[in-house]
């Protein structure tokens, strides 16, 4: 039930962060780092749950379970498709170096 439930958790709490401290950098690089260990610990443990349901064959895990690493997947997914972007932008918004900027340790 977990791994179905994370993701929306960490998305909740995240738009509720984001609502609430939308101006605070750190609250809001925390809420990231919470919103991406919810999603990653559900996909984790609901492949964990598959596995597991494989031995034990417990009724109503499989569908649950499945939903889940789906979900999680595809957020996973997203959010690693959305890296290349982010770099982009940051070297964008960076200014260009001149040569008489750069500094040398070698003497």
């Amino acid at each position: 039930m977990f791994s179905l439930a994370a993701p929306f958790v960490g998305i909740g709490i995240s738009l509720v962060v984001n609502a609430l401290f939308g101006g605070n950098r750190r609250v809001l690089l925390i809420a990231v780092f919470l919103t991406v260990a919810l999603i990653l610990s559900g996909l984790v443990l609901g492949i964990v749950a598959l596995v597991n349901n494989r031995r034990l064959n417990v009724s109503g895990v499989t569908p649950r379970a499945v939903g889940g690493v789906c979900i999680c997947g595809f957020l996973m997914f997203m959010m690693a498709a959305g890296v290349p972007g982010l770099l982009r932008a940051i070297t964008k918004s960076q200014p260009p170096q001149t040569r008489g900027e750069a500094v040398s340790d070698s003497k």
